[in-house]
């Protein structure tokens, strides 16, 4: 999505164009720039979008992340705590949760679209 173009100089009328791209609908209705790095191109350059590309998976990445969000979680010692947008409750936090002294039960959201 065009809120992660971290590692890249990235001013505010530059950010505008990318929204601009990727909100742009074709004539259906599906939208004309869809995916990465379809609505940055003719904007970025080969080598920023590299860059936001080891960024994404230096940082954002799912497998670079779901430890370091279990390790906030062990942090905090909370007794109650609600994890939002989890797409990857049976195949990883409801086993650490459990690793980590939890019990957890999990909700789909009531939108069929919605994976989580």
């Amino acid at each position: 999505e065009p809120w992660f173009l971290y590692g890249i100089d990235m001013p505010p009328e530059r950010r505008k164009q990318i929204f601009k791209l990727h909100g742009e609908r074709k004539a259906d209705g599906k939208p004309a720039n869809a995916g990465w790095p379809n609505y940055v191109k003719g904007i970025l350059t080969p080598e920023e979008i590299q860059k936001v590309e080891e960024e994404h998976e230096k940082h954002f990445a799912w497998e670079t992340r779901k430890e370091r969000l279990l390790d906030v979680i062990e942090d905090m010692d909370a007794d109650v705590l609600s994890l939002v947008e989890c797409d990857h409750y049976e195949d990883h936090f409801k086993p650490a949760l459990e690793r980590l002294g939890y019990d957890s039960t999990w909700r789909k959201r009531p939108r069929p679209s919605s994976a989580d």
